[in-house]
């Protein structure tokens, strides 16, 4: 009487080796996980583009530098008109 032949991890290894890229689900699956990961890449640069082209901190400084230039222009014609 024969013993029946216990798969051995060599073999377990021979048999997943069988599948390759070329094989229609194996490469289908293996696109679909390339184009996942292009989509994830694509995500993640529009999430870190800015929504606002200007930086925010140069528009404060700007505005600051107007601001104040033209209080200081207003206060002279005010000291002007007033004659003081």
């Amino acid at each position: 009487m024969q013993r029946a032949k216990r798969p051995t991890t060599l073999d377990k290894r021979h048999k997943s080796e069988e599948y390759s890229v070329e094989d229609p689900p194996v490469g289908k699956v293996h696109t679909e996980i390339l184009r996942i990961k292009d989509l994830e890449i694509t995500e993640r640069k529009i999430a870190n583009t800015p929504t606002w082209p200007f930086d925010v901190q140069l528009i404060v400084k700007l505005i600051t530098i107007i601001l104040s230039v033209t209080t200081a222009l207003l206060a002279r014609i005010i000291i002007n008109l007033l004659r003081i």
